[in-house]
């Protein structure tokens, strides 16, 4: 298996690059390019998929995940990376949390795989997905999602 890699710029860490999932127990690093170093981060949420994801860096603030399940319900977990401390490991028991969960009658897109995703300038998310709408004539064609971001306390 292997990880989802993502560019970000970590408190404590600089340049790094974030490996999302790749193995059986979820497990996020997070390697330094300038300090040539690995930090352990929190894992995938329990029922998050560990392969097929896409990880979107919200500002160097966040990292969202996007995925979407065998019942085609679109999950989105988060880490928060402005609280990752270049110093201290992270216990294995901490998870990223789900932020939203939304089920195939919710969004009733069909037929859909999620493929690639940006942060864009005005706090949203665009993710490129192909699926079809109800009432569509064709079986596959491009959708973007649009996913707004705000922060709860």
């Amino acid at each position: 298996m292997r990880p989802t890699a993502v560019i970000a710029n970590l408190p404590h860490h600089g340049d790094s690059i974030v490996l999302i999932g790749g193995n059986e127990t979820r497990e996020n690093f997070a390697y330094s390019i300038a300090n040539d170093s690995y930090t352990k981060l929190a894992a995938l949420p329990v029922g998050h998929n560990i392969t097929t994801n896409v990880c979107v860096n919200f500002k160097d603030k966040a990292i969202f995940t996007f995925i979407h399940d065998a019942e085609l319900s679109i999950k989105v977990a988060v880490m928060d990376l402005t609280t990752i401390d270049a110093n201290e490991e992270v216990e294995s028991a901490k998870q990223m949390k789900f932020v939203l969960k939304m089920s195939q009658a919710e969004h009733t897109l069909d037929r859909f795989h999620l493929k690639c995703g940006v942060a864009m300038a005005d706090d949203r998310i665009a993710i490129m997905s192909r699926g079809r709408l109800p009432g569509m004539r064709e079986n596959i064609s491009s959708l973007i999602l649009y996913f707004r971001v705000k922060k709860h306390d």
